[in-house]
């Protein structure tokens, strides 16, 4: 089943968005509705971009079109986060697993290109590790793969405990995500995104959805419930600058990876001064690094 979201009065945050990304479909997968938007009819290996939190598919506005001008580009909500419905349970193998039927259904079933931000980057990995025949290229960017510097992240143990964080975050309201940013490190942030962010992140059933892909996900750091991650080449992207993802723990997912992938054919990037955010903060270099990536 496909249909169209409702437009949205011009002159938006959602008008912006849709001017960069097209429309968002609403496509039903193994009875899940998962939002997505499709850019580009290009010859090249399709990619599926993943975003992380406190973002939607929107987060790559900046990104989707240039990749758009060769290939395919599939950039799909997460479920339980901006217009898709939750599953029974956001853990990364189980979410991988909607997100590799939903590319069959619009791409067919070659090879595709993964690229995942933040929590994005569980769902990616995790799907390389359940279909690596798939997966040709993977690439993280500012996240995880096995092990997480907790005492850099000490927001995954408090988001992953009960109750609390439910009160905490509906005190908040909207203005949950952009602190969540500022806390990450982008207080220069496009106000088109945070408005985005802002209101994505303002429902309680969205931060409720938000909160369980981090109790879903903390039992095991990186990837749970997932075979290792397996492609034919990966990069490991971030910022010198992150507070969170640091450059250790893009040292050590890339060395983790390696133990699956052949090590030559994992890459390291670091931008120097960028933070948790590339795709926000240096959109045309992480394109320029996209394109030569995903050849």
């Amino acid at each position: 089943m496909v249909g169209m979201s409702a437009p949205h009065p011009a002159g938006t945050t959602q008008d912006t968005v849709r001017q960069a990304l097209g429309p968002v479909e609403h496509i039903d997968v193994a009875g899940t509705d998962l939002a997505v938007r499709r850019l580009g009819a290009g010859p090249g290996t399709p990619v599926l971009l993943l975003h992380g939190v406190p973002e939607t598919g929107a987060s790559w506005h900046r990104i989707a079109p240039a990749l758009a001008a060769t290939r395919r580009v599939i950039v799909p909500d997460l479920p339980g986060l901006g217009e898709s419905a939750s599953l029974p349970e956001n853990a990364a193998a189980d979410v991988a697993a909607v997100l590799d039927a939903a590319c069959e259904g619009l791409v067919g079933g070659g090879p595709i290109d993964v690229v995942g931000h933040d929590l994005g980057g569980l769902a990616a990995a995790a799907l390389a590790g359940i279909r690596p025949e798939r997966v040709r290229r993977l690439v993280l960017v500012s996240a995880p793969y096995r092990w997480f510097d907790v005492t850099r992240a000490l927001h995954v143990p408090f988001f992953a405990t009960p109750r609390v964080p439910e009160r905490v975050l509906r005190g908040l309201g909207r203005r949950a995500a952009p602190l969540m940013y500022r806390a990450a490190g982008l207080r220069d942030l496009d106000p088109a995104v945070r408005e985005h962010a802002a209101a994505a992140y303002g429902d309680p059933a969205r931060q409720a959805a938000m909160l369980d892909w981090y109790r879903s996900n903390a039992r095991r750091p990186g990837v749970p419930d997932a075979p290792d991650a397996r492609a034919e080449q990966a990069w490991v992207v971030g910022g010198a600058a992150d507070p969170i993802i640091t450059p250790r723990v893009v040292e050590t997912a890339a060395k983790r990876l390696g133990s699956s992938i052949a090590p030559g054919a994992v890459h390291t990037v670091l931008f120097p001064g960028v933070g948790h955010w590339p795709q926000h903060e240096v959109p045309d270099a992480l394109v320029d690094l996209l394109l030569t990536a995903l050849g």
